[in-house]
């Protein structure tokens, strides 16, 4: 789009120059000057807006509650009271931060004129749609929301670095809201914003905040989201793109660090010990590779209630499983289907939608939660299969109704542009579902069985057992079943005598 735009303002700029005139030597190296900042910005993109047709699903879960982040959110003036305050206070935690340091006022105009350098040649390529603002507006966003944002984790990270009259950490619902809004694909800054700042701002801290001693911004932010920094930088050595680049790769490195596209009776092992998005990226290219021409996987044929009812077993993950254990599901031979608990929040589906929506953006990634998703879509049918996880402990669900949780998965693919699923959860639907058209599984017939049993007997209980008078009245029935044989018996031999 930007490409074709920029070629008709090349041509009518071109036919503005009076025919017959002489054309000076350098009359193109403005135009030069601009294709060249088109070539850069289409290679070094990261950061997106929503895809129209993800958005009008759930356009709030796309969209910040409390707090914007970069230009996106920041340009248009449409529903923006709401984000008003914390304007406010993302310029007084600005203040907090440099007042830390030894020298404050050096220290912000010097982060101020190395975020001005990078303002045009880096910051602006980072985003995928046009920013209309200046050079010095579009650096003093990048300036007080990385300050904002450093300080933000500072405070989350050491309790004591809270101050007494702090509106947030002293509010239990901001820091959630935060969580969230940092987290959204639009909602974003460049990370290397925070990590310029970071270097410069943490070696003059004051010795009264010699307490404030992170390693990294990375280790702060994985903090700040209840993720193990240790566990993830033991294999990430490689920054990512933004705080939700960093999300998806810490997703993605706690699955590969066990194995991908998990089946039967053991994950398959995938990642060996590169960077963060080498493994993401690596992981994309050996399934694309390993996956036959024209096979597809669109996850599992049957519902989670009629897996059940065809031998398959749901069970929780272990007790170490955590709720960020999202991809670990596995399938044994035993037709036993494990799967990580998963709690259903307005959070947590936020998440989830803005990690699609970023899959969906970078191709390079891979599709493991877009894998996720259509797992779930196609496991979820009905609001009784939402019953059934919840039964087993798989969901927890914080929404008001079952239906909530319902309509979450049936329209969590809707939009989503998938050209193979394969990635992540291909082998485990095949293995469930060939192993729930076999009847040569002792273990199948037995849970068949059993699920079998249960219904009848729940459907005895809800038709025959239900009041008294239906008691009477099946066992006057069952007695009357139970006696007419040897009554006929009986009678026969009389006759016969």
């Amino acid at each position: 789009m930007a490409a074709t735009t920029s070629s008709s303002e090349i041509q009518s700029e071109s036919s503005d120059l009076p025919q017959g005139s002489e054309r000076p030597s350098h009359w193109l190296d403005h135009i030069n000057n601009r294709l060249a900042r088109i070539d850069q910005w289409s290679k070094g993109s990261s950061i997106h807006k929503v895809p129209n047709q993800l958005r009008k699903v759930d356009e709030e879960a796309y969209t910040p509650r409390i707090v914007s982040i970069g230009p996106f959110h920041s340009i248009t003036t449409k529903d923006r009271d709401h984000l008003l305050t914390m304007d406010k206070l993302k310029l007084l935690y600005t203040v907090y931060l440099v007042n830390r340091t030894t020298e404050p006022t050096k220290i912000l105009y010097q982060c101020g004129d190395a975020i001005f350098d990078l303002a045009d040649d880096r910051v602006r390529p980072s985003y995928a749609e046009d920013i209309i603002l200046d050079r010095r507006k579009l650096a003093g966003i990048m300036l007080v929301d990385g300050c904002f944002i450093l300080e933000l984790f500072f405070r989350s990270c050491y309790p004591s670095a809270v101050t007494e009259e702090d509106p947030i950490f002293h509010n239990d619902w901001m820091v959630p809201d935060l969580q969230h809004d940092l987290a959204l694909l639009e909602n974003q800054i460049p990370f290397f914003i925070l990590q310029d700042l970071f270097k410069n701002i943490v070696p003059l801290l004051k010795e009264e905040y010699n307490f404030i001693n992170p390693s990294s911004v990375m280790d702060l932010a994985l903090s700040f989201f209840n993720l193990d920094p240790e566990a993830i930088q033991r294999s990430c050595s490689q920054d990512a793109d933004h705080l939700l680049d960093l999300l998806h790769h810490s997703y993605v490195l706690m699955l590969d660090s066990e194995g991908s596209n998990p089946t039967h009776d053991q994950h398959v092992p995938v990642g060996d010990d590169t960077t963060a998005r080498d493994a993401s990226e690596e992981s994309s290219r050996r399934t694309q590779n390993s996956v036959p021409v024209g096979k597809e996987c669109r996850g599992f044929t049957k519902n989670a209630t009629e897996l059940l009812e065809a031998g398959i077993v749901f069970k929780k993950s272990d007790q170490e499983a955590r709720e960020d254990d999202w991809l670990k599901i596995s399938h044994l031979r035993s037709g036993v289907i494990t799967i990580p608990p998963l709690r259903i929040d307005e959070r947590r589906k936020s998440l989830l939608r803005n990690l699609v929506a970023f899959e969906q953006c970078h191709s390079s990634r891979g599709k493991k939660f877009t894998s996720y998703a259509i797992l779930m879509n196609s496991l979820i049918h009905h609001p009784r299969d939402v019953e059934l996880l919840m039964k087993k402990g798989i969901i927890t669900n914080d929404l008001k109704e079952v239906e909530g949780v319902f309509a979450f998965f049936k329209n969590i693919t809707v939009g989503v542009v998938t050209k193979n699923v394969y990635d992540c959860f291909g082998e485990l639907c095949e293995g469930v579902n060939a192993y729930q058209e076999s009847w040569g599984h002792w273990h199948r017939l037995q849970a068949f069985l059993m699920v079998r049993c249960r219904r009848y007997m729940e459907e005895l209980d809800r038709k025959y057992l239900s009041s008294p008078w239906t008691v009477i009245a099946f066992v006057a029935g069952f007695a009357g079943l139970f006696l007419t044989p040897p009554q006929t018996h009986y009678a026969a031999r009389f006759n016969g005598a």
